[in-house]
């Protein structure tokens, strides 16, 4: 059998500052998808949390399990949001980007709740780096057909160059 890779969906570059991102609709065709988002803010005074929902939802329960490693502690969380989203703990501070990749398991399946992992990086300050992994579940059966990215502040702004590319696996 033939080893199945990830096709890229669609690639998207900003150009300009915005507060969010909107990636739909998602093709439901696939088994799985790849979300990768290389990202950086325009704010000078505040780091970008960055922030992820599905189908525009603002009521469903999302519970998330990370860990994350910072210089010489690891810490281990675990949250529950009612607003239907993922609030990971990448963020980026002007000029330094960061990055998070999500992985969607069983997206297009209508007869299960959604869960996923996700990782993610980034520089904290003067090469102190931070780096972690999750895993979330999304309680809706509803298929993703988009995504929302957004800052959890409602105030810091993508800034040029973040891309966000979509990959997905045959199913």
């Amino acid at each position: 059998m033939a080893t199945k890779t990830y096709d890229l969906i669609s690639r998207t570059e900003i150009i300009s500052p915005v507060y969010s991102i909107d990636l739909g609709p998602i093709p439901q065709t696939y088994s799985q998808l790849l979300v990768r988002v290389l990202f950086s803010t325009t704010n000078l005074d505040n780091n970008l949390y960055l922030k992820v929902g599905f189908n525009n939802d603002t009521t469903t329960e999302v519970t998330q399990v990370y860990s994350r490693a910072q210089s010489n502690s690891v810490t281990e969380s675990t949250e529950t949001t009612t607003d239907g989203s993922i609030v990971t703990q990448a963020r980026a501070n002007f000029p330094i980007p960061a990055f998070a990749d999500f992985k969607l398991y069983d997206y297009s399946d209508t007869s299960s709740n959604k869960h996923g992992t996700y990782t993610f990086g980034f520089d904290v300050s003067s090469g102190d780096a931070e780096t972690g992994y999750g895993g979330f579940h999304w309680k809706n059966d509803n298929a993703i057909t988009s995504m929302q990215l957004d800052s959890t502040s409602g105030v810091d702004r993508f800034s040029y160059g973040t891309v966000i590319s979509i990959y997905g696996i045959e199913a």
